[in-house]
């Protein structure tokens, strides 16, 4: 299983149901989480209940990712259903003080 340090973003989103399932144009590169995180201070963070995915908006800039609350129930998940490991991509992503690996 899987478990990205990094999100992907989407310019011009509409501002109907907090940026989900609304077009936007895709930021054509990945950003690391400790950017991603900055962002999300400065943006409405909201949350699928069921995968505990979270999603960072601003009326207009759609950020979806990985945090520590996501990361925990991913582990979580995986050790439930006997997953034999996780992968995490890219290490470097994480903040200086290893927010997400510590997580999981």
């Amino acid at each position: 299983m899987g478990l990205p340090f990094y999100g992907f973003g989407w310019n011009g989103v509409n501002n109907s149901n907090h940026g989900l399932f609304q077009a936007g144009k895709a930021v054509h590169e990945d950003r690391p989480y400790h950017a991603i995180r900055t962002i999300a201070l400065s943006s409405q963070v909201c949350r699928d209940l069921r995968s505990q995915a979270p999603w960072a908006f601003d009326r207009q800039d759609f950020w979806t990712y990985d945090d520590t609350v996501s990361i925990r129930y991913k582990v979580s998940y995986g050790l439930r259903q006997g997953v034999g490991g996780v992968i995490i991509w890219e290490l470097s992503s994480d903040t200086a003080n290893a927010e997400l690996l510590n997580a999981a």
